[in-house]
């Protein structure tokens, strides 16, 4: 199991194997819909505006959570990626 943890991380830790931060910033329709799903069932949920996102990637999800006013405590094995996703929250408020 630690091989294969290894090896998810260093994948991700490139950032050529990341989301596209213009695809996170302008998301194509059917990642708007997957998006509006997931707010839909948080609303449902009634979290106080509180999602963890475990696996969150390059913050494909958790951006736009963000955007929608929800807090976000993010997980990922990618260090890169968390960093990323730091930069990218920061810029964007």
């Amino acid at each position: 199991m630690k091989n294969f943890t290894k090896l998810q991380r260093d994948f991700f830790d490139i950032q050529d194997n990341q989301y596209s931060i213009d695809l996170i910033l302008n998301p194509p329709i059917h990642t708007k819909l997957e998006i509006q799903e997931i707010i839909d069932r948080l609303k449902i949920l009634d979290m106080n505006g509180i999602v963890l996102d475990f696996g969150g990637g390059s913050g494909r999800v958790s951006f736009s959570l963000l955007e929608n006013g929800y807090t976000v405590y993010y997980v990922d094995i990618s260090k890169k990626s968390l960093q990323n996703l730091e930069k990218l929250a920061k810029k964007y408020n």
